[in-house]
């Protein structure tokens, strides 16, 4: 999911472009996917900082190009992104900038990550995959089994739905 920055240009080219250059993305590496998220043997913390870099950097370099072929300044195309890839074990997500990933497990619905209320000191500030790094990435792993399902929200459905401490 990709939230175009409503203060940048024509950040829905940019929204656009991301999901579906890191869809194809992880549909191409889906070899090197499947046996991370689905293999029983699979340390989570031995790819997901790997996996987490990863993506930011090709996220920014959809951005990059997609600024070079259209003649114009990457902050014209920002936008948030939120993914998750679920496996048969596990399930990776990932999030740059506001929105909010829910999960629904046996005991409730929680966000993960930070709370919507926290991305930013003012209303409408939020970091964008053009000028995040990986300090400003959140994610992580969390077991299939405990997962009955996953939503990914963007800011507006997010500051409705979800409260100030992530419940």
């Amino acid at each position: 999911l990709s939230d175009g920055a409503g203060s940048a240009a024509v950040s829905e080219l940019g929204a656009r472009a991301m999901v579906a250059g890191i869809s194809r993305f992880l549909m191409s590496l889906e070899d090197d996917l499947a046996p991370w998220l689905d293999d029983t043997d699979a340390t989570p913390s031995d790819q997901t900082g790997r996996w987490a870099g990863r993506l930011l950097r090709h996220a920014q370099g959809i951005l990059d190009d997609l600024a070079r072929s259209e003649r114009r300044n990457v902050r014209d195309l920002r936008g948030t992104l939120l993914l998750a890839v679920i496996g048969m074990r596990q399930a990776f997500w990932w999030q740059v900038g506001d929105g909010a990933i829910v999960v629904r497990h046996a005991d409730g619905l929680h966000a993960l990550g930070t709370p919507v209320s926290s991305k930013g000191e003012f209303a409408n500030q939020t970091c964008f995959v053009d000028i995040a790094d990986i300090g400003t990435v959140q994610y992580g792993v969390l077991p299939t089994s405990e997962l009955i399902g996953l939503a990914l929200m963007s800011d507006g459905a997010a500051e409705k739905l979800v409260a100030n401490d992530g419940s």
